[in-house]
């Protein structure tokens, strides 16, 4: 009896988790199908904002006409001087009057464009402004009441949240294909797409094809560009990038007014805050962006920066890294007024300052220090307070102070 008693009792005790297990199974169910039915409603709602781009590019053969010799002498060749080549991308319809939003990339020196939309119909389509420094371009098609998508705010997107993403990998044959993923990171910097980088980086499945396409959230707004993938194969490994359309729309936004994007500039030379640095200056915690040059007669000159602040914030907001600051001041309209926390000669300090308009060249000055590190393997900045103070150099004495050092470079 006392046996039968046990076991009635250790059911007893077993009933009620296995109720609660079957209980929490099926709410587990509810929930995903929930899930479900939201990707599906948001797939729905903006799929048809999403359109496939055909375009035709003329490629000059170099090599056409050219006389061969050593083994090829024997054999005569037939090369054109020039051939057609086709690519395929996305975009996003963002206006009811044929505005559409894409890479620079995908139309990026095309002489031919067209538009297929979600029903199969077909327009030639007309560029109306690129960017290539962001991978912006805007487009256009003669057409009136298409279902454009409604614009979110990237900033407001976190780490974890859930995304779709909607384009044409590979094929037309595979259009308005939609994926899910979270957002994996923000800010990231530093891929080597573009001059200016602020990728939200996701793992729904990005492949070739989907350039131009959409990032949307669970409400069905527009939060990315879809641009490119890490990958070792050509294909998806879970890494994706997308631009935030914070900063798409700001690109698009002049390409429409103007035709092409006005910039905000500073006016100084910029790098990270690294060990090196650190070391040299005697900085504890301190993140953001060390000025290593001032432009003369820049915005940053007139106003009082000098080599060797360190920008810690710009209207309140913290900087990280060079980068976030260049995306910053970049966000913002020539002859804005910002106002930058420095820490400079062991002090934080505040300076407001009237932006300028960046020049054509000082990308390319920039791109070229970047050259010279990859070559040589030094980075520098100009002599300043700090530096004086440290070396115990006098006013007199001029020059450069060596903060990084390539790994294995020839320096």
């Amino acid at each position: 009896m006392k046996n039968i008693l046990t076991k009635q009792m250790k059911l007893l005790q077993i009933v009620p988790f296995v109720f609660a297990m079957l209980l929490f199974s099926q709410n587990n169910i509810a929930e995903y199908e929930q899930l479900g039915e939201t990707f599906a409603d948001v797939a729905a709602k903006v799929t048809k904002s999403v359109v496939v781009i055909e375009s035709e590019t003329v490629i000059k053969n170099p090599h056409a006409n050219q006389q061969f010799d050593d083994f090829f002498r024997f054999f005569q060749f037939d090369m054109p001087e020039e051939f057609r080549r086709e690519a395929l991308g996305s975009g996003v319809i963002v206006r009811e009057d044929g505005v559409i939003l894409t890479n620079n990339h995908v139309v990026e020196n095309a002489e031919d464009i067209r538009v297929v939309l979600h029903d199969g119909r077909k327009y030639d389509a007309k560029i109306i402004g690129k960017d290539p420094k962001s991978d912006v371009a805007v487009i256009q098609i003669d057409e009136k009441n298409l279902p454009a998508i409604s614009l979110g705010d990237s900033d407001k997107i976190r780490v974890g949240h859930w995304v779709l993403a909607i384009g044409s990998p590979f094929s037309d044959q595979l259009a308005h294909t939609v994926t899910h993923g979270i957002v994996s990171a923000k800010g990231r910097s530093s891929v080597g797409l573009a001059d200016y980088e602020d990728f939200i980086q996701t793992d729904a499945a990005i492949n070739p094809g989907n350039s131009g396409g959409a990032l949307v959230n669970l409400h069905g707004e527009l939060v990315g560009i879809n641009t490119a993938i890490f990958s070792k194969t050509g294909g998806n490994m879970g890494i994706g990038f997308a631009i935030p359309i914070n900063m798409a729309k700001r690109a698009m936004d002049d390409l429409l007014e103007y035709g092409y994007v006005t910039r905000a500039w500073l006016g100084v030379y910029i790098g990270d805050i690294n060990d090196a640095i650190k070391r040299s200056f005697d900085l504890d915690d301190y993140i953001g962006a060390i000025i290593s040059g001032v432009v003369e007669d820049s915005p940053a000159e007139k106003d009082g920066l000098k080599v060797e602040d360190i920008i810690v914030a710009v209207d309140g907001e913290r900087i990280e890294n060079s980068s976030q600051l260049r995306n910053i001041i970049s966000s913002h309209k020539p002859k804005d007024d910002v106002k930058l926390l420095l820490f400079r000669d062991g002090r934080e300090k505040t300076i407001e300052i009237t932006l300028g308009t960046l020049p054509d060249d000082d990308q390319k000055i920039a791109a070229n220090k970047s050259e010279i590190f990859e070559k040589i393997g030094i980075s520098v900045i100009e002599i300043g307070n700090l530096s004086r103070e440290k070396y115990n150099l006098n006013d007199n004495q001029n020059g450069l102070i060596i903060v990084n050092v390539k790994r294995m470079g020839i320096a």
